[in-house]
Formats: structure tokens, sequence, C-alpha cells
């Protein structure tokens, strides 16, 4: 719990000022010593007032508190108020319960369905603190207790008194509706220090009956309400500073709404209530008086007993005091304040009251964690010194959550010393860092440093710390000479792999860290076989990695599956990185492990397999075979045939022999490929129906390959070829491709005579895919006894005409009448010719028809138009969809 001690009286108005972003972005004030000046508490069922308009009046910095009626609403009030993990005293309080704001406002209730919402706060709060056993309100309580002021208006009043905020003895009423309205909703002349208003709302406040019984209570304000035909005066708004205790928080709370009226006055009016609930916060407590040499730590959490030890804010001050006396003191002045890694102190020294930044005699505002405040004139008297946490959390963190963990506090240390000598500056070690940037555990490294006159002769304790901050060994101490320091320690054993630091400290608590050096724990990490099976006799190279040097005997054992030792090789010591050693297998087939040990670490492989010569598999690389072309087979066989060679056969699916294709295949270990033909010739009886197989034999060993087909083309065709073609006409090819050829590429068109003389050759227009494909090819050549073919890329034909085809030149015999129709005979394929005539001197078009025209006599009985008798038009038909069109024109006169 914060204490308020009365040793020292501080008036307000003696503090410095900083300029700090309000939650709304513009510039406000806010007194030293307090993170905002006023929360604007628009919680649950309370909406926003117009008291903004005052606190920027007043130029006063604010941080606004809104929430709606939600349930999720409601539990982000009460874990903002009462505390939660990352905030344990709430936004209203600093870790030692002091004040983080000067003021709360709170202001008029929401009316949902006809009813006031205004006491929903009161009833979020009504249950246990989450960290104390006692009310949830404490929070509340204590923040008036310890010189907060609260501002209620309407719903505000009422949940003052729902909070038990001081005073408990005053009681409360709903003002009486009006008996000639039947309303509780009306305004009134109201009256307050001698400003009068002539209108103020009034909507379902509350008032205090007597407030005269309650000591400290004053009446402020009175309001005069037309009444039932009459009228009737009213106490309207009412302060209550407690007579006994000047250093609790002040209270001001009204039924009436003056802060919702927009007049000049009754905006000063009310800023003057802002202002006298904020004129009596708490004088600053003193949190020790030091002694000469002696050093304060604050380090514990919020709500320890021990209040003076309790971490600092943001944005608070901790105040000391010094007492030099006549025989004690002397001119020189050393302060060192020791924060927690990454923290922002402010350090400042004031004579005869506590020191604030803009009121101090010394001050030190710079970033940092570290500071040393000197000072030479010291004078007799009291002294004061105070440290300032400067760290912050995001301007939004309301609403954002950015930031918050500095609200539950930061430690320090802080020590004053004084004496008739200069002192010598303690913050001389300097470019601590590791000699290195990796090391193994359990090893020695070095690191350096620099230190001045001041420091030699000094010793520094060293100790490891984690990324983390938290302290994992300590290595002894060590005697700083003046200038460079070199130094070797042993890395602990049983370091875990990750980054750490040095840290030297000095007695007084002052300490320097270093860089972070990377520490690796000694392991095996991988191993690995140069191969998964060898043949008897053979040798494998057995290979594994090590995060770092280790010395002594390496031992790696070969065992059975069932872990029966059956070889060991033992060598010297295993080195960081790679490590590698051939392991002779002249055991029996089976399977077997392999495990490298060296001390206590080991590591073990997959499985090794010894087995006899084998041949694996033999296998064609397609499943369709086309006679006379070359194909290939692949086999693959173990280790250990040696100078053994192989004869490759081909059989029929009933295990007739049809055909030895080779002898003397070598079989070295792996896969090994040849290309094969198999001729019409070979096959005597015809292509076996039922398919074929390969055979690979060697050494006593067979072993088939999977059945495949012999064909004697590479597809078939899906369409009849028309035995008469013409030039420049598409022709229609549908076809199937059984085999898709190695290259990869589209393949070709060609038309070759009689004599095999190629007329027409048309590159890379088949797609080199197997299936069902159409595709569609001009025909350019003319002459009879034709063939057409389709070739792979690599000239291998895969299909091609039968009988003999004829290719001849197109013709059109065209005979017009007009007016009537067109009669033409076509000597060519089927296909559309489109009709138009256009107007001979101006090129406009008349007329246009496209009609399918089959091979011979055409007719068209009706060219319509409106043509001019006498004039002139032309006559153009044209075939389409052909590779060059054939084109009819012609002049005719219209009569």
């Amino acid at each position: 719990m914060f204490r308020k001690l009365t040793l020292l009286m501080m008036a307000l108005f003696f503090s410095a000022t900083v300029t700090l972003s309000a939650q709304y972005g513009a510039d406000h004030t806010t007194v030293e010593g307090y993170y905002r000046d006023a929360l604007v508490n628009s919680g649950p069922g309370v909406s926003t007032t117009e008291v903004n308009t005052h606190l920027d009046e007043l130029g006063w910095g604010y941080d606004f508190l809104g929430l709606g009626l939600s349930l999720a609403d409601q539990d982000r009030f009460f874990e903002l108020i009462a505390g939660r993990e990352a905030d344990r005293n709430g936004l209203l309080l600093y870790p030692d319960g002091a004040p983080r704001y000067r003021i709360m406002a709170v202001g008029k209730a929401v009316q949902r369905n006809g009813k006031f919402q205004g006491g929903l706060m009161g009833t979020i709060l009504d249950g246990t603190h989450p960290f104390l056993n006692q009310p949830a309100n404490v929070n509340l309580i204590d923040f008036v207790e310890n010189g907060a002021g609260y501002i209620g208006f309407c719903a505000g009043m009422q949940l003052m008194d729902d909070f038990r905020i001081m005073p408990l003895g005053v009681q409360t009423y709903l003002y009486p509706p009006n008996p000639f309205t039947g309303a509780s909703k009306f305004n009134g002349k109201y009256t307050s220090l001698g400003v009068t208003l002539d209108s103020v709302l009034q909507w379902g406040g509350t008032y205090v009956s007597n407030p005269d019984h309650v000591p400290g209570l004053e009446e402020i304000a009175t309001a005069r309400v037309v009444w039932d035909l009459g009228h009737r005066r009213f106490g309207a708004t009412w302060r209550y500073q407690d007579p006994q205790d000047a250093d609790k928080g002040r209270l001001l709370f009204s039924g009436f709404h003056p802060e919702m009226n927009s007049e000049q006055a009754a905006i000063d009016l009310v800023t003057g209530y802002f202002t006298w609930a904020a004129a009596a916060n708490a004088p600053a407590p003193i949190k020790a008086t030091l002694a000469n040499g002696a050093t304060h730590v604050v380090d514990q959490e919020t709500f320890s007993t021990q209040w003076n030890r309790i971490k600092i804010g943001d944005g608070q001050y901790h105040h000391y005091r010094i007492q030099p006396s006549s025989s004690n003191r002397g001119p020189y002045l050393r302060v060192t304040v020791t924060g927690e890694a990454g923290a922002n102190l402010h350090l400042f020294l004031n004579q005869g009251g506590p020191a604030f930044k803009g009121a101090s005699v010394v001050e030190d505002i710079t970033d940092g964690d570290r500071k040393v405040l000197t000072f030479d004139a010291l004078t007799y008297g009291d002294w004061y010194l105070a440290v300032k946490g400067a760290d912050l959390p995001d301007e939004y963190y309301i609403q954002n959550d950015q930031g918050i963990d500095v609200l539950n506090g930061l430690g320090y240390s802080i020590h004053a010393e004084w004496s008739s000598q200069p002192f010598c500056l303690e913050s001389s070690v300097t470019n601590l860092r590791w000699d290195g940037r990796n090391e193994c555990a359990g090893e020695a490294t070095g690191f350096s440093f620099e230190a001045d006159d001041c420091m030699a002769g000094k010793s520094l304790a060293m100790a490891l710390y984690d990324r983390d901050g938290r302290r994992v060994a300590s290595l002894g101490n060590i005697a700083v000479v003046r200038g460079v320091n070199s130094r070797q320690v042993n890395l602990p054993v049983g370091l875990s792999d990750g980054a750490y630091s040095l840290r030297l400290t000095y007695g007084n608590g002052s300490y320097w860290e270093s860089d972070a050096l990377g520490v690796r724990a000694p392991r095996f990490f991988s191993f690995s076989l140069g191969s998964a099976q060898v043949s008897p006799g053979d040798s494998v190279y057995l290979r594994w990695y090590a995060s770092c040097n280790m010395n002594g005997t390496t031992t790696i054992s070969m065992t059975t599956e069932q872990g029966t030792e059956v070889a060991r090789v033992v060598r010297g010591a295993t080195v960081y990185g790679v490590n590698g050693q051939s392991f002779l297998c002249n055991q029996v087939p089976g399977r077997y492990r392999f495990t490298v040990s060296v001390g206590s670490h080991s590591i073990s492989s997959g499985m090794l397999t010894i087995t006899e010569p084998t041949i694996t598999r033999v296998w064609p690389a397609q499943s369709t075979v086309v006679l006379g072309v070359p194909f290939d087979v692949s086999w693959e066989a173990t280790s250990g045939f040696g100078n053994t060679l192989g004869t490759l056969a081909l059989y029929g699916a009933d295990g007739k022999l049809l055909k030895t294709l080779a002898q003397n295949l070598a079989l070295p270990e792996g896969v090994q490929t040849a290309a094969f033909t198999i001729h019409a010739a070979d096959l005597p009886a015809g292509i076996p129906s039922a398919g074929c197989f390969l055979r690979l034999s060697a050494a006593g060993q067979t072993r088939d390959s999977a059945l495949f087909s012999l064909v004697t083309e590479a597809g078939a065709w899906l369409s009849e070829i028309p035995a008469q073609l013409y030039q420049n006409q598409y022709l229609t090819l549908s076809y199937r491709q059984d085999l898709l050829f190695p290259d990869g590429r589209s393949g070709r068109f060609q038309i070759v005579d009689a004599n095999g003389k190629v007329l027409q050759d048309t590159p890379n227009i088949l797609p080199n895919r197997t299936g069902n494909q159409t595709v569609r090819v001009p025909i350019y050549a003319t002459g009879i006894s034709l063939q057409v073919r389709l070739l792979a890329a690599d000239g291998t034909v895969m299909l091609r005409s039968s009988g003999a085809l004829a290719a001849k030149a197109s013709s059109m015999q065209v005979y017009l009448s007009v007016p009537g129709g067109v009669t033409w005979h076509w000597d060519g394929e089927p296909n559309t010719v489109r009709m138009r005539v256009y107007d001979a001197a101006t090129n406009a078009l008349m007329w246009e028809r496209e009609q399918l025209q089959g091979h011979g006599w055409q007719a068209f009985a009706n060219i319509q138009g409106k043509y001019q008798s006498g004039r002139q038009y032309r006559f153009e038909m044209v075939t389409t969809d052909r590779a060059v069109n054939f084109r009819h024109s012609q002049i005719f006169t219209y009569n």
C-alpha cells in the first residue's frame, strides 16, 4: 500500500512541467510525477461528458477510457481498473500504490431500454480483487486515499457511493420527480461560488440531503427549479476534503450537469472545480534517507510489504534524502543509479525540497539504464535526490496494450557517497568483449576490456548470463589493471546451446556487460552410411558430425540387429565438424548398425544390409514396343557379381523363348541401360497376342520383366483419309499415338510420291504425347500415287496412309445472271463460299451471303439488293477455310 509521509509538504506549483502527447493527439502539459493529469472514465454504463473541453481549457494531459456494455467490454474494464498480470496495480496506480493521474472524472449515465446503466461500474467492481483478498474496488479507494482527486457528475456521483470512496457516511438519494410533470428531467437556475447559470440540466441524478452532518463536506451550488406551479431550491453540487488528513484526495460531485453547459461562465466555473480537486494532491513521499556509501536496492514487485523498495513506474518519481552533517560532509558528492538492462532512468539533485525536472541543481535526463551524477559544491543541510522512470507505454496503450511491460515497474539501485576528496569515476570499463564468436561448453575462451586509473586495483565479479538476463554461472573474480585487461575463463561443462554474455560487477552494484557469445554443447548431430547395402568383403564409409572437439578415444562398433557386437575400430579424438572412417564389412549377410562413442556421448547409424549378389529387377522403358524401332531396357543388380556376365532374352507370355537379345552383359552394382531392336523377322510365328517379357540370367539367377506388347506401328488412323486431295485445302487427320518418343519434341507431317521423294514436309505440328489426337494440316503438294506420313521428331514413321492418294489443283467456273442468281462449278473439297456484291464506283457493300459448297455444280437463285438500272456492280465469290483461298470477281451492269 502506498504510504503518505508528512515529513515533507510540497506545493504542486513548485513542480516543473514536461510536454506529453495526450490521448487525442494534442500537446498538453502534465505536472511532473504523474503519467497524466487526468483519466476521463467513460467505462461501461457511463457515457462521454463534456469534461474534455475543460481539460483542454486547462491545458491538462488526459487519457480517455471508453468502453461499451458488452460482456467483453465489462471484462476489459475490470482488468484495467482492478489489475491483471501485465499491470498488477491497474492503470490508476503505480506499482507502489501512488496515483498515476492527478484526478479521475466520471460523467453521466447511459440510458438503455428506458433504464439508466450508471451503476454498472459498481456492479462490475463488486467482486474480489484478482490479486488481493479484498473488494475489487480497492484501487479506486486507494487512488483517492493516496491523494488523487475524484470528480463525478450525475452517475459519477452515484458511483462514488458504489465504490465506497470516502466519505463513507454520505447518503445520496435520487432527486424526486416533479409532481407537476411526473418527470425526473428538468432544468434549473444554477448558482455556485457567486456564478449563476440560467439553465443547467438535471436528469435523474442524486443529491445530498443533509451535507452539514458530514465534517469536511460543503455544498457549493444550488439550483432553483420550477416545481408544482411554483419553485423549489435543491442542493446541486458538493465538495469534500478530509478535515483530519490534508494529504487525502479531494472529492467533487454534482447531481446537476454544469459541465454540459457551453457558456464561458460555465466552462470557467467547472475548470475551477477541476483545479480545486487537484490542488490537494499528496506531497512527494521520501522513499529513504541514504547513508554515506550505502546502496538502496529497488527490486520488489507490486504488493510487497517493503514499500520503499517497490519498482518505479512509468513517469513516476522516487524521492530520497541525504543529510550530510557538519562532521561528515564534504564538498564532493557522487550518486550512481543502475537500472534494469535497457531501462531509461533520469536522475535529479536539489537542495531544500524534492528534486524535479526543471527544479533541481543538477539533472541527467539522457537515455540509459546507468547514471552517475557528480557534484562538487555540497553544503550543510538537507539535499534531495529523485529517480524518474522515463519509459512510457504506447500513447494508445489503453486500446492496444502496446508497451505495457513498463506498468509493473522497473528495478534499480541507488548509491550515494560524499567526501572531502574528489571521486574517481567508475563508469570507465569499456570495450568489454569476447575474443571469439562461437565456443564449446567445457572449453576455455578469452575476453578483454579496458580500464582507466579509477578502476585499477579494484576487483570485479565475473558471471555468465543467458539471453533472458538470467545468471547461469559464476566465473570468479578478476583484479583490474590500468589499460587493457585480457583473461581466459572456462565455460561450464553443462551449458546448453545458446547465446551468453559476460557481466563484470563492482561491489556497489554497478556492472558492465559484453556482447553475446554463441555456445554449443558437445554432441553428435548426424551419422550417415556411404551405402545402405553392400556385399560381403566390401567396405562402407561412415560419416559423422560433431558440434565440438571431443578429446579422447573414439570407438566405432558394428553390431547385429539384435545388438551383438561383431567388430570394432578404435581411433583418436573426434573433431568439430565432419569425421569419417572406412569400415570393412566381411560379416555374413544380414542387417547391421554402427555406433560412434566418445566418453558419454554416442550416436548410432541407420541399418546396413550385407547381401549376396542379386539381380534386383529388369524392365523395358515402355509398355508398347514397335517392331523395328529401338527401345531401352534397364536392369539393376547389387554388388558382388565381379566378372560374371548376363544374358538378356525375349520370351512370349507362355514362356517360350523368342530371341536372345544380348549376351555378355556386364552386371556392375546399380542400374544399367542399353537399346535393343526387335524385327518382324525375329518372330516367324507372328506377334504373340498375349504379350512378351524379358529375362535376364546370370550366375544361376534369373529376373523377369513385366509383360509388354509388340506392335507393327506406333499408332492407328481413327478416320479415313480421302483418296482425292486438293491443293491448298486443310486436311484433318485423326489418329492414335501409342508411344512417347524420348526426345520430347513435336513430330512432323510429310507427303511423298511413289518413289519416296518428299513433296511436302511440315515439321513441329504434331504434339509428342500418347493417346487419341487430331491435327489439321494444309495440302500444298500435287500429283498422283502419293502417301501421307506422320513422323516422330527422331524420324521414326509412326503412321502412313494405305493405297495411292491423288492431289490436284482446285478450280471454279462461275455463271452470273442478275437479276436472278448464280451458278458455278467447284472442283475442290467441300467448304464454305462467301458471295458479295459491291457498288463498282463507291465500293459500298450491297449484299452478301455465305453458303456451304460441295464438289461439282452449285447454284443460288436469288441475289437480292436495291440496285439501280444501268449502274455497274462488282460480284465476288471467295472460298474460306483453305490454306490459300480461291477468289472469283466480275463486273456487271444491272438492267
